[in-house]
């Protein structure tokens, strides 16, 4: 259970890979990604989100996949821990 909420760094990672995958290696260089939009509904109850001890919240929003699709392309680079984002 997650009792410590200080600040931190944008890419910390919380749930490493396990150790049993790090050796796994990729069949493909690169891949196209069909990833649908998502709609939010408001929170059910805007006045209960507040935050606690467990990251476990009772309200919140209602999300739908709509068949509006963003194509992601995921390219491994030659560069370790790299990461490029396009527009």
């Amino acid at each position: 259970m997650k009792t410590n909420f200080e600040p931190f760094k944008v890419g910390t990672v919380f749930n490493p890979i396990e150790e049993k995958f790090l050796n796994v290696k990729p069949i493909k260089k690169t891949i196209l990604i069909k990833f649908p939009t998502r709609l939010n509904a408001m929170a059910l109850d805007p006045s209960k989100i507040t935050t606690n001890n467990n990251l476990i919240y009772s309200p919140g929003e209602v999300v739908f996949m709509i068949k509006i699709y963003k194509n992601i392309l995921v390219k491994i680079t030659n560069k370790k821990g790299e990461i490029k984002l396009s527009k």
